[in-house]
């Protein structure tokens, strides 16, 4: 896997810019991979904004020969 980006320069959507934790690019696989990271307690909508995020890298980065996007989560909860 090769690193892409520690902060994309801001994934645009709808003239909002947006922010993934990590992006990288898996050469094997030929996708982009984002990686979402939160602190604290698992909410549902984490998911849904990393559904949000690779939907955008699959409209406005993702190359014409490039597998669509994946997504991981890794949360940790604070004792």
């Amino acid at each position: 896997m090769t690193f892409v980006s520690l902060v994309l320069n801001p994934l645009q959507v709808g003239g909002r810019d947006f922010a993934l934790d990590l992006l990288f690019f898996h050469r094997g696989l030929n996708c982009l991979v984002a990686i979402e990271l939160k602190v604290g307690r698992f909410e549902p909508e984490y998911l849904g904004k990393l559904d949000f995020y690779l939907e955008a890298l699959d409209r406005n980065v993702r190359k014409p020969h490039e597998n669509p996007a994946l997504g991981g989560l890794a949360v940790r909860q604070q004792r």
